[in-house]
């Protein structure tokens, strides 16, 4: 019997503990972060255990996807575009989004949900 209190993606991840994942992993320039074996490394030392450090590394590697969706690119150009506001405001609804939105049974996001959520939310709003 399968205890989904063990399924590392039904582990609740703070969004301060996804925030701070997502910062380091952008500060990172010598190694792939993109690599799971360094999202866990990453978790592991924002204090992270288990199954906290499995469910945040699970995240990472799905909004890793995401970012290689053909979607992103039009947000990533957006949010270089924006005033320092818009960006704040897009990275709080993006970090909500990594530590709210439920995996799949292999373990990635819905991409039209999470796309259509961001078009959802910043819909009609010029980038400055």
């Amino acid at each position: 019997m399968h205890d989904q209190a063990l399924d590392p993606r039904a582990a609740v991840v703070a969004p301060a503990v996804v925030s701070a994942a997502l910062d380091c992993l952008a500060h990172l320039t010598d190694i792939d972060p993109i690599r799971p074996h360094h999202m866990h490394l990453v978790a592991r030392a924002l204090g992270c255990r288990e199954p906290e450090a499995t469910a945040l590394t699970w995240r990472l590697i799905a909004t890793a996807r995401l970012f290689d969706d053909p979607r992103w690119p039009a947000w990533s150009r957006y949010y270089k575009a924006a005033s320092s506001q818009r960006r704040r405001s897009f990275d709080r609804v993006l970090v909500l989004l990594v530590a709210d939105m439920e995996l799949d049974a292999d373990g990635w996001f819905d991409a039209g949900f999470f796309f259509d959520s961001l078009l959802h939310q910043f819909a009609g709003c010029s980038p400055n």
